[in-house]
């Protein structure tokens, strides 16, 4: 369940509008993320009104976000631009043991934990994406939370498999045996070596590729 949380103390009842507008907008714009903290960095003075401007998009940071506004002064419309902090808490998974590089993954190896985590350090695989099928890209460290770069789907070829090559000439499908160039997995091209020479093939199966 998705959570707003204000920081309404001290504030005008004008910029509490404002800050729920705010965090609304960005709820929409990361529906994985759990919660969403909005802070004031600064704040114009004596205004009569101040709202969010919904047509212009935020400028984002690391941590925090240039926000347009409109604000009203002696019945005046200006634009104006606001600086937010910016927390974005999502349910990430950490590693509860190290992992090793290409070692198949299980959700029994990792933790689930809310934590605040920003787009600039990377994608987050979040908890609700299952690791059915996948492997590690590299060495995962106790206590790393899992990102998308770190993982991958376990290949349905690996480099060094004997497997079997098709290819169509004139509507007769000839094969012939090679052996993988590359890992790959259903649908992808991947080089394989055949009769001395290289060419490329989608893999058909964990045994059967085609010719390209």
């Amino acid at each position: 369940m998705r959570i707003f949380i204000f920081i309404l103390l001290s504030l005008p009842l004008l910029a509490q509008s404002l800050k729920r507008d705010i965090t609304e907008y960005f709820t929409r714009l990361y529906p994985d993320c759990k919660q969403v903290e909005v802070i004031f960095t600064d704040l114009p003075k004596n205004y009569e009104s101040i709202e969010l401007d919904k047509e212009s998009s935020p400028i984002l940071g690391k941590g925090s976000a240039i926000i347009p506004v409109y604000i009203k002064r002696n019945s005046k419309l200006n634009k104006w631009y606001i600086n937010i902090k910016l927390n974005l808490y999502y349910e990430a998974l950490v590693a509860n043991r190290v992992i090793k590089k290409n070692e198949i993954l299980d959700s029994t190896y990792f933790d689930k934990k809310i934590i605040n985590f920003n787009s600039e350090n990377g994608k987050l695989w979040t908890s609700k994406h299952p690791l059915n099928s996948k492997r590690s890209t590299s060495l995962i460290g106790k206590g790393e939370i899992l990102k998308e770069e770190c993982v991958e789907q376990i290949p349905t070829i690996n480099a060094g498999d004997k497997i079997l090559a098709e290819v169509n000439l004139n509507h007769v499908v000839v094969t012939a045996d090679a052996v993988a160039r590359q890992h790959g997995t259903e649908g992808e091209i991947i080089q394989i070596v055949c009769n001395n020479r290289i060419f490329k093939a989608k893999v058909i199966d964990s045994k059967k590729v085609q010719v390209e």
